[in-house]
Order: structure tokens, then sequence, then C-alpha cells
């Protein structure tokens, strides 16, 4: 049995780090020099940067949520690194999401239209499941099902979609007088779909039989699964270099679209003896509505994917046992798993994953002298718990976040509350063209092996020409 905890232990850290490495750049939620980064949130915000052009030379970001196990020493030279599962009776989850951003620029051809594009990797992962019980007493799997015994059917998802995407968008201004700016923004993402893994079960159930001796033995009453992952991981050849194995596992990969579409308000009040026209940093309050990533991500299956299995009769913990006593690989899992049913559908049509297509709101307070505050939120399309359904999803839900920033320096403090009611306080930092933050100061606090938080850094390049100035300003 504790083959088989660490068998899904690993495939938890596997879809977090297997990348080598939302778009959350905290940093610069609602800010007028946010430029090419608009680009993640709301691509109408693309017009209103204060300079005409600006190049994200690099830049990557990861958020990771765990409330599966515990671990330790993760990031130390001589602890050897150990992982059990959280004890106690609760729904496991685990979230990671990664992105790479190469080389994206953004153009203002004149005062009212402005083009960008650029060149991303991303991966969503997840894991979730409803209530599962565990204790440090348990041994094999027959202690384990005793103490889940009255937690009810159990339901799980393991869904992980990664892709390079080209994004190419259009962002103008569409209505302008002295108090207010409207502009209207597209973004056209052309998806290169590389990575797909979708697995489900649902009403996993047995029933538990006394014996004499305070003894018992578990029978396998139902249980519903299906798992595939995209055909391209069965192109892997040991025999190969690196190269040809990189080059098969990009080879005959499906492609898709995404589009992003946006509008954001910029209002001045009217005061009088005020005749300055309000412009990109002036304002006083800025709004922006998008919808991000309406989509998804289209795979092959690969060759041994099956749905709608039938369970065999009578299999009970000692089956369980002998099958997966001896498993340390994932595809020994994975195939010991198909035996325990009678007869399944193998799958060949394309299966698709939903990419994480979200309502985005932000509204941003000047309050003068470079202070601004801002609060941005998530509505998401898709859940990740539907345990029928593959999707992806963003895991920032709503960011408070107080910022001090002039063109070249910055620093800001978002609190933000997370998926699986996680609520960070992070930390941000502008100084010249390197942009850097966490997403959770816990992670400074010696909590980093709680795998919760996060971070981004980046290289933004701007012009060095003068910006538009506000009248709040201290010149």
């Amino acid at each position: 049995m504790k083959s088989l905890y660490k068998i899904i232990v690993s495939v938890s850290i596997f879809f977090q780090f297997t990348t080598a490495k939302t778009q959350s750049y905290h940093v610069y939620n609602g800010s007028s020099y946010a430029g090419i980064f608009s680009l993640y949130t709301n691509p109408a915000s693309l017009v209103n940067a204060p300079y005409k052009w600006d190049v994200n030379v690099l830049s990557t970001q990861t958020t990771i949520i765990n409330r599966a196990f515990d671990i330790s020493g993760l990031f130390s030279i001589t602890d050897t690194l150990k992982y059990n599962f959280t004890n106690g009776t609760m729904p496991r989850a685990v979230h990671n999401i990664f992105d790479l951003n190469l080389l994206n620029a953004r153009y203002k051809i004149n005062e009212t239209t402005a083009l960008a594009f650029g060149l991303r990797g991303r991966l969503y992962s997840h894991i979730k499941t409803t209530n599962v019980n565990y204790a440090d007493s348990v041994s094999n799997i027959n202690s384990f099902l005793h103490i889940n015994k009255d937690v009810g059917p159990v339901s799980g998802i393991a869904a992980s979609s990664g892709w390079l995407q080209f994004d190419l968008a259009l962002s103008k201004i569409i209505k302008k007088d002295e108090h207010q700016i409207i502009a209207a923004g597209i973004t056209l993402g052309y998806m290169k779909n590389l990575s797909g893994i979708s697995s489900q079960l649902t009403q996993f159930s047995f029933q538990e039989t006394s014996l004499p001796g305070n003894q018992y033995y578990q029978t396998l009453t139902g249980a519903n699964l299906s798992s595939y992952y995209s055909q391209n991981y069965d192109n892997y050849d040991s025999t190969k270099d690196g190269l040809s194995n990189i080059k098969a596992f990009v080879k005959d990969t499906k492609s898709s679209l995404n589009i992003s579409i946006g509008f954001e308000i910029l209002l001045k009040k009217r005061m009088p003896y005020d005749d300055e026209a309000i412009n990109s940093s002036n304002y006083d309050w800025k709004i922006g509505v998008s919808i991000m990533d309406i989509g998804k991500s289209i795979y092959q299956p690969n060759g041994r994917a099956y749905a709608n299995p039938v369970l065999k009769t009578g299999q009970t913990n000692y089956t369980l046992q002998n099958k997966f006593n001896s498993i340390h690989t994932l595809q020994g899992f994975t195939d010991s798993l198909i035996t325990l049913f009678s007869r399944y559908d193998t799958v060949k049509n394309n299966f698709n994953i939903n990419a994480p297509t979200r309502l985005t709101i932000s509204v941003d307070r000047n309050l003068g002298h470079h202070f601004f505050i801002n609060a941005s939120g998530n509505v998401n399309f898709y859940a990740v718990n539907p345990y029928t359904r593959a999707n992806t999803r963003e895991l920032s839900v709503l960011t408070l976040t107080p910022r001090w920033e002039k063109k070249n320096i910055g620093i800001y403090l978002p609190v933000s509350y997370y998926a699986e009611k996680n609520i960070w306080v992070g930390c941000g930092f502008k100084f010249g063209p390197l942009i850097f933050g966490l997403h959770n100061v816990g992670w400074l606090l010696g909590k980093a092996d709680q795998l919760r938080g996060g971070g981004y850094i980046g290289i933004h390049i701007k012009p060095k020409d003068k910006v538009e100035k506000s009248r709040y300003d201290c010149y």
C-alpha cells in the first residue's frame, strides 16, 4: 500500500514540476505601466499604456496549491525528501499553474490603436477528490479502506493541459472626451496542444464484513473510471537522443484556437479650474471587464485509453493488495488497475480539455502621489470538481493590491483569496526592467515545503521617453 501512496504522491509532484519550469503577475494588476502584461488579463488595456512600445523579454510565473499531503526536505540540502498524506478526513486537492512568456511585444500605432503579439508556454494541472480519510496508522489497503468505511463513495479527477500559444492582439479607443476614455480589445490565440492528461474516478465504493477477533475484510461494490493521455507520450524511445524525442513529442499534436475580449473605461472627475484632459495616468477610476481564454485544447488519445469499465465481481481488499503491493511505476499502476474490470470501452476519438475561460473584473483607484489600490477578481466558467469532465481554471479568485509606483520603480502588496479557501499576503517589486514577487510571503518564513504559494519574475523593457503625468503626481 505504501508503494501505491508513493505513486499517487509522485504523480502529484509530477504535475507541479515536470515542465523544468494564471496569469498572476499581481505586480501589474490595473497598472497603467503594465503595457504588454495587460495581454494576460485584458487586451483592451494595451492601448492605454503611457508609452509607445514595450517588450516583455522573458517572464515566468507559477502558482501552487496543496491540500493533500505534507512534505519536508524539498528545499533542504541536508534533509531527505519526505512526504505523506495529511491526517484526517477532507477533500484532497493539488493545483498548479505555470506559464513562460518569451518576447511578447506591444506597439502603439497611433493615439487610438495598439497591436501586440507574443509566444507563451502554459500548463494547468489539477488533482481533486471528495472526502478521503488518512491516518499514520494505515499500513495496507485493508486498514486504509477500514478507516474510510463511513466516508461514502469516493470520486476524484486528475487533469493536466499544456500548450504553446501564439497571441495576436488589437486594442482600440472607441470613445474619448475630456473626462473619459473607453477602449476595447481582442486577442486571438493559436494553441499547439502538447500535453493532455485526463482521468476520472466516480462512485468508488465497498462493503466491509466483520470477522472474529476484531478482523474485517472489504468487497468492492462499485467504481467507474476513465483514463487517457495524449498520444505523443507514447512516442518516447529510450534508444534515441533527447532532440529526436522532443521532435517525436511535438509531432502530430493537435492545434486549436482561443479568443479573449475586453473593455476598459477610464474616468476623471470634473473639477473647477481644472482643464487637464484625461490621459492614461491622471484618471480617478479605471474599470476593466474581460472574458479570457474562450476555447479548448484538443488531444489525440493514447492507445490504452479507456472509459465506462464494468467492475469484476467478488474482488476484495486482498485482490487489491496482491495487484498493487509491488507496483513502483505509474505505468505498472495503470496496467494493474485495468485488470479490475471485466470489460471497458476503448477511447479512439480525440478528447478535449476546456481552457481556463473566466470573467475578469478589475477596478483601479488613483489615490494621487503615485499611490493606487486595485481590486481584481476572476469568475471561472468551469470547475475542476464535476469528476466527469476535464477542465482547467484560474486559481486566483479575488486580489486586493495597494501599490506605489512610477515608471521604473514600484512596491506592491497583494492580498489574495485563492481556490481551496487559501488567503495569501504577497509582495512585489519593480526596479527598472526587472519585476518580481511572491504570491505568499509565507515562503520567506520557512513554509516553502508546504507547497502553497509561488511567484513570478520578468524583464520588462520600456522606452526612455517621458510618460504622461497625472495632476496628482509630485514632479
